[in-house]
């Protein structure tokens, strides 16, 4: 033993080393090698704990093999001191069965003592003898003494890494913070950058769903490792730069942190069956994966793999959390302005219809009508002169023609105003049997091969647009006309129905033909916009197939429904409902009745 002097400069100089530490490495150097000079020894080595694992620190002179790769908590001298919090002392090896100890022939004797820390054992420091002897009681002291000493630097080391790596943390979100203004896959790639440089990963990666839940890596291949490995579609290159086989598709057990929406840590993948099986790269050791959400809704997975064991601890799942929070974030927001674009578009599109509508109104229409004013004034000419036959219907000819054209624009303009949102309701009370006989009226006078009468009951009111609901009918009534060549009757009822879900009942006007019917193939289709049917015996009826969409959109914008029912060669039977009108209806003759009648005590005048 060295004397009082010699053990107190001895001490002088761990303290000194204590205080004046830029690096713990370099303590722990001086605590090692006073070890040696205080106990004789010739080999000495700090054991720091991690996990239920003894993880090799420093080392000096003799240390028995395998320490290197750590100890096992429990197993060996070293694991028992760090479970039990008890030092031990053997002084033959050899000769030594108590606990297994497989230190190898070089080692005669050791000591190891306990390391804490505010009472909790972080580990064990253990001075070996290649020589079997006894290590005095001053020896357990000191190297108690160092123990204290090297425990007090280490955990000055995790504060101070702590701080360092809460300062790297809180710069790596603020730069994450910052607007973008690359483009997704820069973006990505500056996420993983952010993350191995933080949690000193070897790979990291961020994965989003598509619409189909298929996982991709963001940006198209924004996920890396290191250098220009990327985690995206390739495993990590291992530290010798051997790079493992391609990868297409995420390991199972990340997909299913997507699934479940749960984060997910392995200490050492190689005790995790399901990572190997499920595609994952045997090299990563350690694996830490969080879910991704974007508006409250799971979007996919960010993750990060080291090729060493138990990389990756609480603290880094925290960090990896905020990360993720931050790229749900700029995707929330991305989707956010890619609506607004939409909508900005789409305003845009709107003004542009309503200006075309516009110019479409007056570049059309004005000289259709003008062309259809000279007719009439032909027409009457010639009805007051001598004109020939064959002149009067030359001009009665271009009349139709002009009114066909002047219907065409007209469905023309219906069209762009539905799709624009820009067809207005004029609501008035009128009773749909009157509204159809009229129609039947006018259109018998233009068929002789058809006849057309009205069945109903009786009056059937309805508040709705009567101009748009007698456009409905007449479309109607022309269809049933056009695709019935060889004649027939022609009939529209009129009555009410119940409607769906217990709503009450609801005027109905049902158009049944004996045409040529609808092949089954294309009914369906009928109410599609510019959709025809190809019916060979109605052709030379020429239109843009707007007649039945603008129809069912007129219905629709009164909250009824239209349907159409046909077999083939038998005829169809086009119908449609709309809302009953509510309370009572006065005649026009009660009403002059009502005008009429003197007043009475408990009815005054109207």
């Amino acid at each position: 033993m060295l004397s009082r002097v010699t053990a107190g400069e001895v001490l002088e100089r761990v303290v000194q080393a204590l205080a004046d530490m830029r690096s713990p490495d370099r303590l722990l150097a001086v605590i090692l090698s006073e070890t040696l000079r205080m106990l004789d020894a010739q080999g000495a080595y700090l054991l720091w704990l991690e996990g239920d694992r003894l993880r090799l620190r420093a080392s000096a002179g003799l240390v028995p093999p395998g320490r290197a790769d750590g100890v096992p908590l429990g197993s060996s001298i070293e694991g028992w001191v760090a479970q039990r919090g008890e030092a031990v002392a053997v002084a033959n090896l050899a000769s030594y069965t108590r606990l297994a100890a497989p230190l190898g022939p070089q080692v005669g004797a050791l000591l190891a003592v306990p390391m804490r820390l505010r009472g909790e054992i972080v580990g064990v420091l253990v001075a070996t003898r290649a020589l079997p002897g006894r290590f005095a009681e001053s020896d357990r002291w000191w190297l108690s003494i160092f123990a204290e000493i090297g425990a007090v630097a280490l955990e000055n080391e995790r504060l101070l890494d702590r701080e360092r790596r809460r300062t790297r943390e809180a710069e790596a979100l603020a730069e994450l913070a910052a607007l973008p203004t690359e483009s997704l896959q820069a973006f990505a790639e500056r996420v993983v950058a952010q993350i191995n440089r933080v949690l000193g990963a070897d790979v990291s990666g961020v994965w989003v769903a598509t619409a189909r839940g298929v996982l991709r890596p963001l940006g198209e291949g924004a996920s890396g490792a290191r250098g220009s490995d990327r985690a995206s579609g390739r495993a990590a290159s291992n530290r010798n730069g051997r790079q493992a086989h391609e990868r297409h598709a995420l390991p199972a057990p990340l997909a299913e942190v997507y699934r479940r929406g749960e984060p997910w840590m392995s200490a050492d993948t190689q005790e995790v069956a399901a990572w190997a099986e499920g595609g994952g790269d045997p090299a990563l050791r350690s694996v830490l994966a969080v879910p991704l959400w974007v508006s409250g809704a799971r979007h996919g997975v960010v993750w990060a793999a080291a090729l060493r064991r138990s990389a990756f601890g609480p603290d880094d799942q925290t960090f990896l959390t905020l990360v993720a929070a931050r790229v749900g974030l700029h995707l929330g927001n991305m989707e956010l302005a890619r609506q607004r674009a939409e909508i900005e578009r789409r305003e845009v599109e709107q003004q542009a219809k309503q200006d075309f509508l516009s110019v479409v109104s007056h570049e059309l229409k004005t000289p259709v009508a003008v062309i259809k004013a000279y007719t009439e004034v032909l027409e009457g000419r010639a009805a007051r002169g001598d004109a020939s036959a064959v002149d009067r219907d030359l001009l009665v000819r271009i009349g139709e023609q002009a009114d066909r054209m002047l219907a065409l624009v007209e469905q023309f303009l219906d069209l762009q105003r539905i799709e624009a949102g820009l067809m207005p309701l004029e609501e008035s009370r009128f009773d749909l049997t009157e509204l159809a006989r009229r129609l039947v009226q006018t259109t018998q006078m233009m068929t002789s091969a058809h006849q057309l009468r009205v069945e109903a009951t009786g009056p059937v009111y309805v508040r709705a647009d009567r101009r748009r609901i007698e456009q409905v009918l007449q479309n109607l009534l022309d269809n049933a006309i056009k695709y019935s060549p060889k004649g027939g009757p022609v009939i529209v009822y009129v009555d009410t129905v119940e409607g769906p879900d217990g709503h009450g009942p609801r005027a109905r006007v049902r158009v049944q033909d004996r045409g040529v019917g609808i092949p089954p193939a294309a009914l369906p289709r009928v109410f599609e916009r510019f959709y025809q049917a190809d019916t060979k015996l109605v052709r030379g009826h020429v239109g843009l197939g707007l007649g039945l969409y603008i129809s069912r959109e007129i219905i629709a914008r009164h909250g009824g429904e239209m349907g159409v029912e046909s077999v083939e060669g038998e005829g169809a039977t086009f119908w449609f409902t709309l809302p009953l009108a509510r309370g009572p209806v006065l005649a026009v003759d009660d009403l002059l009745e009502l005008e009429e009648r003197p007043p009475t005590p408990d009815r005054p005048r109207a």
